[in-house]
C-alpha cells in the first residue's frame, strides 16, 4: 500500500492507483481543499435551568437600579416556587408567565407605544424570508439595490407594550399609497414627527417627513436629482439639519465593475433647503445616527488594499463632516460588518449594533455591545455579545459570520429610563427571528439572556422598533467649515508617536509624500460602470487609481504642518532619504474646507488625546506640498515608468538571445532570450480567481509591466488588515530593486528615476492613470463616460472643491526616450579584474555539538566549524560579490545547526510574532498565510532584535553568544566547497537540499470563494498560468515547501547546518561593505546604514541563496523572510 501524505491540510495519495504514467499525465488534476470550516448551524436555545438563572440575574439588577419602584423580592419569591415546581408543563407556564411579569414591570420601559415598521410577507414568505424578502440589503451594497417595489410597508405603533396578557394593539401611522418600501425610521428628538425612506413615482428613494399622527406627509430631499439619484438612511441633528446618505457621488462599487452606486453622506438643511456632501469615499457609508455627545457615528466600507470583505470601519464626525476618524474596529478581521450602531444612553462610548458578514445574511445577525476604551481592534472592544451572558466573543474571521446563527437579531435600540438613564446598556428593542422557521417580531432582550416577545403576526414582519416617547437632544457642536477656503491644513505633532512607525528611529523620516485617489465611476445605466477587480488597474491591485499630490519635509521631532485640497481623500506616505516608503497608509482622511486635521502621530488611537509638548511644526503657518518629480496627475505605469525601462532596459530586454550583449553566468538564462519589457499589451491574460476582471476587459496591460510587476512584491489588492510592520512592503525588500542596486549590468539610474520606481511600487504598482483607458472600445465606455460627467455635475451642485473624475489624467510621453546602453566592456573588465581561483583549507580540529538551554522546554544545538581559510565572493554573481579575496578563519566557532525559531525566539520575547504572509488575489474570510507557529523560523526580527536575543542569551547561560560575521557564514555554508551551493551548482536540484522558489510557490494560487462551503474555505487550483503564479520560480521542481518551513527538514551540509540555503534568510552582525573585506572593520560594534543578509529564502530561485549572494537592511527593518541563526566564539 502506498504511503499517505498530508500537503496542505490534504490527505493526498501518491500516484494513482490502477493508472500508468501516461494515462495520469492525461488526467485533469483535482482542486485541492487547503482549509475547510463545513457551515454549521448553531440555534441558541436555553435550558430550564439558564432560563430560571436569566430571570433571577435580571430581577437582581433591576431591584438594585430601581429599589424602591421595582418590587424585586417579590419577583424573586415567585421565581422560588416556580423553581419548586419543577420542569413540568405546570412549571413551564408559570416561567412564562412570571418572565412577562417582571421583565414587562423594568422600569427602563418608561413608554406605552413603540413606532414599528410592518412588512407585508405572505405565508410562508414570513417564516422563510431572509434578506432582500424582508426588505434588507445585503452587506455588500448600499439601499439603492433594496427591493423598492412588491414589498408593502406601512409604519405602525405597537400600544400598550407594557400590558402582560395579549391586550396590545397595533396602529398604522402612514402607509405608502403604491405599497412601496418604506424602512430607516428615525423618530425626532421631541417625539412629534417621523423621518423615513420611501420610494417617490420615478422609483427613486427620498427622505420624507410624517407625524406621529400619520399627518402632515411632506418630501425632504428633491425630485430634481433625478431617478438615477437615491436619498435614504437619515437621522436629526440636534439643530434642525438632517445627516443623510446618498449615491449622489456617482462612486461605483470597485468589487463589482462599479456598477452598484455607493452611497457617501451629506447633510441637508430644512430651513435653507441646501444639501452639502460631507464624506468622499470609495465606498458605501451607513447607519448615521447622532451619539449622545454630538457625533454622527457611521459604519464605513473601505478596502484600499484590504480585504474587502471585512473592511467595514465604524466611525464618527462632526456634523459638520469635520473629524472624520475611525471608532471602532480598524485593522480587523471582525466583526465582518456592525450596521445599525446606536450610542447606549447616557454613557460616552458604549454603542450596541449588529455584526454580520459580507455575503450571507443581509444586516441580520449577532447583536454587541461595545466599547473602544476596552481596545478598538478585533474583539477587544466587545462587552458583551446577545445572548451570550458571562461568554467571551472570540473574533472569528469569516465572510458569511452570522450565517446559520439564532437567533437572528437587527436594529437594536438601547432602553434606559428617563433623566436617570437607569438600566442603560442592559435592555434592549429588537427586531427578531429566533429560529429558521419563526416569525420576524419585536421582542425585548436583555444582556442576562432573556428573551420576550412583544409583537408578531402571521403573514408579516415587524422591524426597527423605536420607543414612542422623547429622547435627549446631544449638544449642537460648533461649526468648524469654511466654505470660502479650498484647502484644509494637517497637523501631525510626533510621525514616530504610535504604532505605525514602531522600531523606526528619529531622523528616518524625511519628508511625507500626500497622495490621493480617484475611485471607481459608476453611470446612470443599471449595470454599467468600471471598479477596480483584480486585472483591472494592475496585475494584483490596486483597487483604485492613485495620485501623488506632492512631499513635505518633516521636522527632526517629528512634526509636519501642510496643505491639503479640501474635500479630498488624502493618504500619507512616510518616506526616508531616497524616497521609499517607511509605512504604506491603506484608507484615507478627509479635510473640509477651512478644517484642521489634526493628528497626534502615526497610526495612533483616534481616541487619544494630544502629546504635551510643543513641536516645530506648530510654531509655523502650513506648508505648501512641492510635487517637484513632475506634475500632479494619475500614476500610470506607461506614462511614468515605461520611460525608464525604455531608457536603460530595451537595449539588451527586447526578447531576443543575448548574442554577446551581455554576460551572465545565471544557469537559469544561458542559451534563453532576455525578458522583453517592452509596452507590447498582453494578448492571452486570464486569471481564475473568483471576482477577478473579465478578460474582455481585464489584463489590459503590457509585457514588459508584466515581468518588472514580477520581480516587486506589495500589498496586493488585498493585503493583512493587521497594521503592517514598518518597511512590510519596501521597495528594497523587492528582488527588482535589489537586482538594479547590485548594478545589474552597469545599469544606473538617476535620483528622479530611482524615486519614480519607488513611488510605482509604493503605490501597489499600478498599470493604469486613466479610467477611460481601461473600458476604451468596450460597449460600457460610454456609460462610464456619461456616468463620470453625471459624477461632476453633482459635485458642482452638493461637492463644493471636489475634483471632478478624470481631471488628472497622465499625460504620456511624446517621444520614447533614447536608450542608454551600459558598457558591457567595462563590466567584463571588473569580473575579470575581480575573479580568483576558488581555494580552502579546513582545519583538522573536530569538537563535539553543544546544547543551550533557553528554559521552557526550548534549547539549541550547536555544531562545530572549524578554523581555515577559503576565498570569500564569486565571480558568477552580483557585482557586490567581487573583487574575490582571501578570508582566514583563525579560530574555530559553533554554529546553531537551525534556524531560531518563534518558539525560542518567545523565550527571549514573549511578545514576538512572525505575524503572516500576504495572500494573493481576494481574502473572503480567509486571513493570510500564518508564519507565527512555534516550529517555524523566527522573521520579521530586526538585527536590532537579533542582537538582542544574543545578549540574553549569553547573558543566560555564561557563554559568548553572537550572531555569525559575513565571513564566518559564508565559511560555514560553503562548508569547503567551491560551488555555489555545498550540494553543488546553480542548476543542480535542490529538492532534498534547500526550500526555495520552487513549484510549491504555484499553492499561492488558490480561491477563497469556490469551495463547497463557499466563503468558508479555500481551494488550490490546479495547472495555473504566469499570470496566476506570477512569483518567480523554478517550475522544473518542488521541494514541498510553499512558505517556510520547520527547520532541519532538508539534508544538512557536510559540516552539520541546516538551511544555510534558503528556508530563511539570515541576519549576520557585519555591516553591509564593498570588497574587499578588511579584517576587523564592519563588526557588531561598527555604525552602519546596513547590516548583512545572507543565504536566501523560501521566495528566492537558487541564483538568490548561494554560498556568496549578499544582501543588506537597515539594523531596524523586520523582513518578511529574514530570520537569524547563533554562534558561540
Amino acid at each position: 500500500m502506498k504511503a499517505l501524505t498530508l500537503v496542505c491540510g490534504v490527505l493526498c495519495v501518491p500516484g494513482l492507483g490502477g493508472l500508468d504514467a501516461a494515462e495520469s499525465e492525461k488526467t485533469k488534476p483535482l482542486p485541492r481543499v487547503r482549509t475547510s470550516v463545513p457551515f454549521k448551524e448553531v440555534i441558541k436555545v436555553q435550558t430550564w435551568d439558564e432560563q430560571l438563572l436569566s430571570l433571577q440575574r435580571a430581577i437582581e439588577d433591576m431591584e438594585a437600579e430601581h429599589g424602591n419602584v421595582y418590587d424585586g423580592e417579590k419577583y424573586l419569591a415567585q421565581l422560588s416556587a416556580v423553581r419548586s415546581i419543577g420542569k413540568t408543563e405546570e412549571g413551564k407556564k408559570s416561567l412564562a408567565l412570571l418572565q412577562r411579569r417582571a421583565l414587562l414591570s423594568n422600569p427602563a420601559l418608561d413608554f406605552e407605544n413603540v413606532l414599528l415598521v410592518r412588512r407585508s410577507l405572505p405565508t410562508p414568505r414570513d417564516r422563510t424570508s431572509m434578506g432582500a424578502g424582508i426588505g434588507m440589503t445585503a452587506g455588500n451594497f448600499s439601499s439603492m439595490w433594496n427591493a423598492k417595489k412588491n414589498l408593502p410597508s406601512e409604519i405602525g405603533v405597537l400600544e400598550g407594550v407594557r400590558k402582560i396578557d395579549g391586550d396590545r394593539s397595533y396602529r398604522m401611522v402612514y402607509q405608502h399609497d403604491k405599497n412601496r418600501l418604506i424602512s430607516d425610521l428615525d423618530l425626532h428628538f421631541d417625539a412629534d414627527k417621523i423621518m423615513f425612506s420611501s420610494v417617490n413615482a420615478s422609483g427613486a428613494f427620498r427622505l420624507y417627513e410624517v407625524g406621529v399622527d400619520g399627518k402632515g406627509l411632506s418630501q425632504l430631499t428633491p425630485d430634481a436629482d433625478g431617478k438615477d439619484v437615491d436619498h435614504f438612511d437619515s437621522c436629526y441633528l440636534p439643530d434642525g439639519d438632517i445627516i443623510f446618505t446618498s449615491t449622489a457621488s456617482f462612486c461605483g462599487m470597485p468589487c463589482i465593475d462599479g456598477k452598484p452606486r455607493m452611497s457617501s453622506i451629506y447633510r441637508l438643511s430644512p430651513e435653507q433647503g441646501k444639501i452639502r456632501q460631507l464624506s468622499f469615499d470609495q465606498d458605501s457609508s451607513w447607519c448615521p445616527t447622532v451619539h449622545n455627545d454630538g457625533r454622527v457615528l457611521y459604519l464605513r466600507w473601505e478596502y484600499s488594499d484590504l480585504p474587502h470583505s471585512n473592511s467595514r470601519i465604524l466611525m464618527s464626525m462632526n456634523p459638520d463632516g469635520t473629524s472624520q476618524k475611525s471608532y471602532l474596529f480598524t485593522n480587523s478581521y471582525f466583526p465582518t460588518s456592525f450596521f445599525y450602531a446606536r450610542p447606549i444612553p447616557g454613557h460616552a462610548s458604549k454603542v450596541v449594533g449588529i455584526a454580520t458578514g459580507h455575503h450571507g445574511n443581509s444586516r441580520t445577525g449577532r447583536m454587541l455591545i461595545v466599547d473602544p476604551n476596552l481596545g478598538e481592534h478585533e474583539a477587544d472592544g466587545v462587552v458583551q455579545e446577545v445572548p451570550g451572558y458571562g461568554k467571551k466573543v472570540e473574533p472569528i474571521i469569516r465572510d458569511r459570520l452570522a450565517d446559520g446563527i439564532w437567533p437572528q437579531i437587527t436594529q437594536p435600540y438601547p432602553l434606559a429610563q428617563s433623566g436617570s438613564n437607569k438600566g442603560a446598556g442592559k435592555y434592549f428593542l429588537v427586531s427578531m427571528k429566533p429560529s429558521p422557521e419563526a416569525l420576524w417580531g419585536i421582542y425585548l432582550v436583555d444582556i442576562f439572556d432573556n428573551r420576550t416577545l412583544l409583537m408578531e403576526q402571521e403573514g408579516y414582519g415587524f422591524f426597527e422598533p423605536i420607543p414612542l416617547k422623547k429622547s435627549p437632544t446631544p449638544p449642537v457642536l460648533a461649526e468648524r467649515v469654511n466654505e470660502s477656503k479650498n484647502t484644509a491644513s494637517v497637523y501631525i505633532q510626533d510621525i514616530y508617536h504610535g504604532p505605525g512607525l514602531k522600531g523606526v528611529p528619529r531622523g528616518e523620516v524625511k519628508e511625507l509624500q500626500v497622495c490621493s485617489y480617484e475611485f471607481s465611476p459608476s453611470s446612470p445605466y443599471p449595470g454599467k460602470g468600471s471598479g477596480g477587480l483584480l486585472g483591472t488597474l494592475g496585475m494584483d491591485g490596486p483597487w483604485d487609481i492613485k495620485k501623488v499630490l506632492g512631499t513635505v519635509p518633516v521636522n527632526a521631532d517629528g512634526s509636519v504642518h501642510f496643505t491639503i485640497p479640501a474635500n479630498t481623500p488624502i493618504f500619507l506616505l512616510p518616506l526616508d532619504k531616497d524616497g521609499q516608503a517607511l509605512q504604506l497608509m491603506r484608507s484615507w482622511f478627509i479635510g473640509q474646507p477651512g478644517e484642521r486635521v489634526s493628528c497626534v502621530g502615526c497610526h495612533e488611537s483616534s481616541h487619544e488625546s494630544p502629546l504635551p509638548k510643543m513641536t516645530e511644526a506648530s510654531k509655523s503657518d502650513p506648508l505648501a506640498l512641492d510635487a517637484w518629480l513632475a506634475k500632479v496627475e494619475n500614476f500610470s505605469y506607461p506614462a511614468k515608468v515605461q520611460p525608464i525601462v525604455d531608457r536603460h532596459c530595451m537595449g539588451c530586454h527586447d526578447g531576443q538571445p543575448a548574442d554577446g550583449r551581455y554576460v551572465t553566468q545565471r544557469h537559469d538564462y544561458q542559451k534563453k532570450a532576455i525578458p522583453y519589457l517592452g509596452a507590447d499589451l498582453l494578448k492571452d491574460w486570464r486569471v481564475r480567481y473568483s471576482g477577478s476582471a473579465h478578460p474582455s476587459y481585464g489584463g489590459r496591460f503590457s509585457e514588459g509591466y508584466f515581468q518588472l510587476f514580477r520581480m516587486a512584491r506589495g500589498p496586493g489588492i488585498e493585503s493583512d488588515m493587521a497594521l503592517l510592520t514598518a518597511k512590510e512592503f519596501s521597495a528594497d525588500s523587492t528582488e527588482l530593486v535589489q537586482m538594479l542596486k547590485k548594478g545589474h549590468h552597469g545599469v544606473s539610474l538617476s535620483e528622479k528615476e530611482w524615486r519614480t520606481i519607488y513611488q510605482w511600487i509604493d503605490l501597489n504598482t499600478p498599470y493604469h492613470g486613466n479610467r477611460m483607458d481601461v473600458v476604451k472600445g468596450l460597449p460600457v465606455a460610454k456609460a462610464v463616460e456619461v456616468g463620470m460627467k453625471r459624477s461632476n455635475e453633482l459635485a458642482e451642485k452638493y461637492s463644493k472643491y471636489r475634483k471632478p473624475f478624470g481631471h488628472t489624467n497622465p499625460t504620456m510621453p511624446k517621444d520614447v526616450p533614447k536608450r542608454v546602453v551600459p558598457d558591457q566592456k567595462k563590466v567584463r573588465d571588473l569580473r575579470m579584474a575581480g575573479t580568483l581561483e576558488f581555494a580552502s583549507q579546513v582545519g583538522k580540529e573536530q569538537k563535539q555539538p553543544i546544547t543551550l538551554d533557553l528554559g521552557g522546554g526550548q534549547s539549541i544545538r550547536l555544531v562545530y566549524i572549524p578554523a581555515g581559510h577559503y576565498t570569500m565572493g564569486s565571480a558568477a554573481g552580483g557585482m557586490d560579490e567581487l573583487p574575490m579575496h582571501k578570508q582566514e578563519i583563525k579560530r574555530g566557532f559553533w554554529m546553531a545547526e537551525a534556524e531560531i525559531t518563534n518558539a525560542q525566539m518567545r523565550q527571549f520575547d514573549d511578545a514576538h510574532h512572525s505575524r503572516a504572509e500576504d495572500r494573493h488575489g481576494y481574502q473572503f474570510g480567509q486571513p493570510c498565510y500564518d508564519v507565527n507557529g512555534d516550529a517555524l523560523p523566527a522573521v520579521r526580527v530586526s538585527w536590532k532584535q537579533a542582537m538582542e536575543f544574543c545578549d540574553w542569551l549569553a547573558k543566560k547561560t555564561g557563554k559568548q553568544v553572537k550572531l555569525p560575521s559575513e565571513v564566518q557564514w559564508e565559511w560555514a555554508c560553503r562548508a569547503g566547497q567551491g560551488t555555489p551551493f555545498s550540494y553543488g551548482d546553480t542548476g543542480a536540484d535542490f529538492s532534498t537540499f534547500a526550500n526555495l522558489a520552487d513549484k510549491s510557490l504555484e499553492d499561492y494560487v488558490d480561491d477563497t470563494a469556490k469551495g463547497k462551503y463557499r466563503y468558508f474555505e479555500t481551494v488550490i487550483m490546479p495547472n495555473p498560468n504566469r499570470y496566476e503564479a506570477h512569483v518567480p520560480y523554478v517550475a522544473e521542481i518542488d521541494d514541498g515547501g510553499f512558505l517556510a518551513r520547520e527547520p532541519k527538514q532538508y539534508q544538512a551540509n557536510p559540516w552539520g547546518l541546516y538551511d544555510m540555503h534558503g528556508n530563511v534568510a539570515e541576519w549576520t552582525r557585519s555591516v553591509y561593505q564593498p570588497y574587499p573585506l578588511i579584517a576587523g572593520k564592519g563588526g557588531d560594534a561598527d555604525k552602519g546604514p546596513l547590516r548583512v543578509v545572507r543565504g536566501g529564502s523560501w521566495r528566492d530561485r537558487p541564483h538568490r541563496a548561494t554560498s556568496s549572494f549578499r544582501l543588506a537592511y537597515p539594523d531596524y527593518q523586520k523582513v518578511y523572510n529574514v530570520g537569524f541563526r547563533v554562534v558561540i566564539e
